[in-house]
């Protein structure tokens, strides 16, 4: 599946803007993070197609849907050997909040951090 031959360069230089395909020249590469390259897989397309299929996008729970949390509580526990605990996962909309809060979570005033540079321009 991630294979460089499974990019479809055309549809990403029609849809991905925000420094992405759709902005640069063609012989430009973006390496910025934002959507990803490759093709949604197929069980997330049936998964958001049955969502959907419902007539209702309304707003999820700001603190995200239980059935998510405890999902990915049982893939870190499973998959990754860290135990976690539905009750410790907290969905976000964005990296970029994602660190965000931890940073505001960890750092108290007159603390100094490094920065990368460039930094995401979301900050």
């Amino acid at each position: 599946m991630f294979d460089p031959h499974n990019i479809d360069f055309h549809t990403l230089r029609e849809r991905a803007y925000n420094h992405r395909w759709a902005t640069v020249a063609k012989d430009v590469i973006p390496l910025t993070a934002a959507d990803p390259d490759f093709k949604v897989a197929p069980p997330i397309i049936e998964a958001i197609q049955e969502y959907v299929g419902h007539g209702h996008l309304n707003y999820g729970p700001a603190q995200g849907l239980p059935e998510f949390q405890t999902a990915v509580a049982a893939y870190y526990s499973a998959k990754r050997a860290v135990p976690t605990a539905s009750e410790n996962v907290l969905a976000l909309d964005s990296a970029a909040y994602g660190i965000y809060l931890t940073c505001k979570a960890i750092l108290k005033p007159g603390d100094e951090a490094i920065v990368f540079n460039p930094v995401d321009f979301l900050f």
